[in-house]
């Protein structure tokens, strides 16, 4: 299997429905500005994005890691300049800290999200579902990854299992440890040939030392959480790519503190919430507000206890900030499109006055 093939070309084209790929083509492995490191043919290069490339792309529609790329070679220098960004089949978004509406890609090209979690500090149940949005909106497959298990005993460990799965039935559960190495061959072979996977989570959870155990190298640099706190520090700095020696693609990302959602009010929530999903079309009336509505399937649940209160106010909350989200998307589309209309319309009327001064 040559480089671009283990990095996922043949499936790639399989999944934009392309007949044949480029003849200078690559992939992005890390991104650091407007210099890259791309896979291609002949391994690993480094290559460079003109001002005049950059400026002609919108802020999502530039090269991330995990995007196949077009290139060229420049003249007299070992280095690579880019011509172009092939379609995406998938792509991994957060809004951007800050006040501006931006979307940030974190990963481009990823077939399944890994949500990596350490059993070392209690169980976050609503950090995981904030996560869960992120491979939703993408329509990547999901699943939890539950770190550092040798640190409890066998039945602390079932314990904790069992809230997880209380709490996410429909979710794929993968318990790892790196010192036992118990799970870790369960998610080699979860890493399809030619797929694409991708690790999120807050810091020091041990993202980076599970990837080299998977790489079977030391390829990312680790540091060991605050004894104190628990609190991971950051050893990821750079969204990279790394080949893995069964033939799949794996993508580090730097570690979370905070994850602003970047979706729309028609977002499922399937993954977190697939029970709560399913109620809600079982409802009476097609119009149910899952509140007071007469014959709602939801409230039926929550009184037999099916489903918790909390549980529920979780998906609302969650449901209530991509609305939200989605209709200042929509705003921001609108003034921007009147924007657009007012600049074009100035330009005609400015055109028509000069024709008719010339007559």
């Amino acid at each position: 299997m040559n480089i671009l093939e283990q990095a996922g070309l043949a499936h790639y084209l399989r999944r934009t429905k392309q007949a044949l790929a480029p003849q200078a083509i690559g992939r992005v492995a890390a991104e650091y500005g407007t210099r890259y490191d791309v896979l291609t043919q002949s391994g690993i290069a480094s290559a460079v994005a003109t001002k005049t490339f950059i400026t002609k792309l919108n802020q999502n529609q530039r090269p991330k890691t995990g995007d196949w790329v077009t290139f060229e070679t420049i003249p007299g220098e070992h280095k690579l300049k880019l011509t172009g960004v092939l379609p995406r089949y998938s792509e991994l978004s957060r809004k951007k800290t800050g006040k501006r509406l931006e979307a940030q890609t974190i990963a481009a090209n990823v077939d399944v999200v890994y949500i990596v979690e350490s059993v070392t500090t209690p169980f976050d149940a609503h950090r995981v579902e904030r996560f869960l949005v992120v491979p939703e909106v993408a329509k990547a497959r999901a699943a939890l990854i539950l770190t550092k298990t040798d640190t409890l005993s066998e039945a602390e460990l079932e314990t904790y299992m069992q809230q997880v799965t209380t709490h996410f039935p429909a979710l794929t559960i993968l318990p790892t440890s790196i010192t036992t190495g118990a799970g870790v061959s369960a998610l080699k072979a979860e890493i399809a040939p030619g797929q694409t996977a991708t690790l999120i989570g807050p810091s020091g959870v041990g993202k980076s030392s599970l990837i080299n155990t998977l790489s079977e190298g030391d390829t990312l640099a680790t540091a060991a959480v605050r004894e104190g706190d628990q609190k991971g520090r950051h050893t990821t700095t750079v969204r990279e790519l790394l080949l893995m020696p069964n033939g799949g693609v794996i993508i580090d990302t730097p570690g979370m503190r905070e994850l602003q959602l970047w979706g729309e009010t028609k977002t499922s929530l399937d993954t977190a919430f697939a029970d709560i999903e399913t109620l809600t079309t079982q409802c009476e009336f097609t119009n149910c507000d899952h509140a007071q509505s007469r014959g709602c399937a939801v409230q039926e649940a929550i009184s037999r206890g099916t489903i918790t209160r909390a549980r529920f106010n979780s998906y609302l909350k969650l449901k209530q900030e991509l609305a939200h989200h989605g209709s200042k998307i929509s705003y921001e589309a609108r003034l921007d499109k009147n924007r657009r209309e007012k600049k074009n319309a100035a330009h005609t009327r400015d055109t028509v006055r000069r024709k008719r001064g010339k007559r």
